[in-house]
């Protein structure tokens, strides 16, 4: 098992899932379908849902470093800048800039747009009633 940070997002397939966090470590389709055993074209027709759910931000996961990662994936489950540095013993500072940088890796300007890409919540459901609550 990779000790890569991996992101779990609702609503994807296993192997939707699988190929999205590889897709995050920044492994190009090509490598994606020789490490799956699966051809190329599969893999688009995944990388092609995946990007949909996500309005296309998902191309830029690639770019994330890990500990952006992780912090993102922290973040989106609700927990605020300051339990994060505790969590990860850093402060939150360091985590307040590392938001900052994913949100302008990502192309995504709100809060509501990175919890959406991290629980897989389309970027076009506008009234989900968890995320408006």
């Amino acid at each position: 098992m990779s000790d890569k940070v991996q992101i779990h997002v609702h609503g994807l397939t296993p192997r939707q899932q699988e190929i999205f966090n590889l897709m995050a470590d920044g492994k190009s389709v090509m490598d994606i379908a020789q490490q799956l055993n699966i051809s190329d074209g599969t893999v688009k027709i995944h990388v092609g849902h995946i990007n949909n759910i996500f309005d296309g931000c998902v191309s830029g996961l690639g770019s994330l470093t890990d500990r952006q990662k992780q912090i993102a994936d922290l973040y989106a489950d609700g927990k605020s800048a300051r339990e994060i540095a505790s969590e990860l013993r850093i402060s939150s500072r360091t985590v307040e800039t590392h938001i900052l940088n994913v949100y302008r890796t990502l192309g995504i300007n709100k809060n509501v747009g990175l919890i959406r890409l991290m629980h897989g919540l389309s970027a076009r459901a506008t009234d989900s009633p968890e995320l408006n609550a």
